[in-house]
């Protein structure tokens, strides 16, 4: 809504301190569209846009998704999570 973006980050946890550091994200966007976050060994360079990043990389054992709002906006969305062997 109106000008606030979000940004949606891949984190893992450090099994050892407990810590959540980033492993990707998407750049902040105000897209009312798919915003799409790709993680997969297989990919052969990282590719970012305004809605959509690939990381060539395996997911971490202990991971979320985090999403970031930049106001106190009212957010309407859902995640979704397609694994691969």
């Amino acid at each position: 809504p109106g000008g606030d973006t979000l940004q949606l980050t891949l984190e893992e946890q450090d099994p050892a301190s407990g810590v959540w550091s980033s492993v990707a994200a998407t750049t902040a966007t105000a897209n009312t569209n798919l915003v799409k976050l790709k993680l997969k060994q297989a990919i052969s360079d990282v590719a970012a846009s305004q809605t959509r990043v690939q990381v060539q990389d395996t997911l971490p054992a202990a991971w979320r998704l985090r999403v970031v709002h930049s106001g106190v906006g009212n957010f309407t969305y859902s995640l979704g999570v397609t694994l691969y062997n």
